[in-house]
């Protein structure tokens, strides 16, 4: 069979290693195309990448390793391998992919920031500063590898020494590196100083969340010299630990979170590791809007044990985001521990009346057997979109019953009295499917 040139050249620039311009008509497509072309290498490549791209991590990672098999020097799909190991948990296996890769191309910096992540994720962090210095032999001043130099050094509390990192001549004017050296500066109690650096983010990015939530961080902290109710560098007895993780509750539960966000920071600046200190941290986060934090504790929480309450959280956190793709991931997770639960349900839903899947957005949404507003406005404008608009008139209206200025419901009974117009002026009668819900 004559091949295409242009599928010549993407197997040439895919053998090469090179950036290839992916396909974007998702997995479905691609395995319709492969049935046609079962040993194209680029055609799998792509549904490796689409898998991805929809959070089938496993699916992606069987792919690659067939793929692997017959091509054993390609960097590009072992550094993929890494990375799904990484997502999917496996630590160690994805530790032994990166080394692999590196005793086969020992200049790799992609091996090298793999590994990386990996020590980063297990809080290894001396190997993490190990492995960055031997990127920064290969490339000195090299962005990564001393952002995660200072990272690491903040973990092992050598405060001075990060410092030093994120104050790197080359890179220290930019936004991640002076919101690190505002840290330090705080953890050095040096808060007049990082108020100021805080200060100055802000002004330069008015709308970062993240800038704006330091900045009144160190206020605080300037304002209140001495934290008396979470004090900073003291050694914590357990009596001290269980006492300020009452407190906090209390304080979260009465609107306080401020004050119950420096009990848990005390907490974790003695012992960060502390499982119940990081689930109230992150539910304090989550509280509070910061999405982003919350989002970082739940995964620190999920990284040490499969918890549905973590899980909850961590898709909330998502969803806050707008990342619905990732939070659907988590939702079957979910689901897989508590068929019942309906922010799955609802996640799923979400995600699939967000890509155009209307049925099975619907079938999701049925599924949760819930009257809730968030779940009933999903069923009434999946019901719309595959016509059944009788069915979506009932939904939106029993919204109506209890919610008269529902936003969302009373433009769904516009747009069906709209599409019900457009049809009767076309003279098209209306079918509704016979098996709605």
């Amino acid at each position: 069979m004559k091949r295409n040139p242009v599928a010549a050249f993407f197997l040439i620039c895919f053998i090469l290693g090179f950036p290839l311009p992916g396909f974007t008509q998702g997995s479905a497509t691609i395995r319709d195309l492969l049935a046609e072309e079962p040993k194209s290498q680029i055609l799998r490549l792509s549904l490796i990448d689409n898998l991805a791209l929809e959070g089938d991590y496993s699916g992606a990672l069987a792919i690659a390793r067939q793929l692997l098999l017959e091509l054993p020097d390609n960097t590009l799909v072992r550094a993929k391998i890494g990375y799904f190991n990484l997502y999917l948990g496996r630590y160690e296996e994805a530790k032994e992919t990166f080394q692999e890769l590196l005793s086969r191309q020992n200049q790799s910096l992609d091996a090298r920031y793999g590994l990386i992540r990996v020590f980063s994720v297990l809080l290894d962090w001396d190997r993490v500063k190990s492995v960055c210095q031997d990127v920064l032999s290969l490339d000195q001043g090299n962005f990564s590898a001393i952002l995660n130099t200072a990272w690491a050094e903040f973990n092992l509390k050598n405060y001075p020494g990060a410092f030093d990192w994120y104050n790197t001549r080359e890179h220290k004017n930019r936004r991640t590196m002076r919101l690190g050296q505002g840290w330090c500066l705080m953890r050095m109690k040096r808060f007049t100083e990082a108020r100021s650096t805080f200060q100055l983010l802000c002004q330069e990015f008015p709308y970062d969340t993240e800038c704006l939530n330091a900045f009144k961080e160190a206020d605080m902290m300037t304002l209140r010299k001495e934290i008396t109710k979470a004090p900073w560098g003291v050694m914590l007895t357990s009596d001290d630990i269980h006492r300020y993780l009452e407190l906090a509750k209390k304080s979260r539960l009465s609107g306080k979170l401020k004050d119950a966000l420096d009990l848990m920071n005390a907490i974790l600046e003695h012992d960060p590791r502390n499982i119940p200190a990081l689930a109230e941290t992150a539910r304090i986060h989550q509280e509070m809007g910061n999405f982003i934090q919350a989002d970082f504790f739940y995964s620190v929480l999920l990284n040490r044990r499969e918890d549905r309450e973590a899980l909850v959280g961590k898709i909330t956190a998502l969803r806050g985001l707008g990342r619905i793709g990732e939070a659907a991931r988590f939702a079957r997770r979910l689901l897989e521990l508590a068929p019942n639960a309906n922010l799955g349900h609802l996640t799923l839903g979400d995600y699939h009346y967000q890509i155009g899947e209307f049925q099975k957005a619907l079938d999701s949404y049925v599924q949760a057997q819930s009257s809730e507003t968030l779940i009933l406005q999903g069923k009434g404008w999946s019901m719309l979109n595959l016509k059944q608009f009788d069915h979506a008139q009932n939904v939106f209206e029993e919204i109506l019953k209890t919610q008269p200025q529902n936003a969302n419901a009373l433009e769904g009974l516009r747009e069906i009295a709209e599409q019900k117009n457009r049809t009767a002026a076309s003279g098209t009668p209306i079918l509704e499917k016979p098996d709605a819900q």
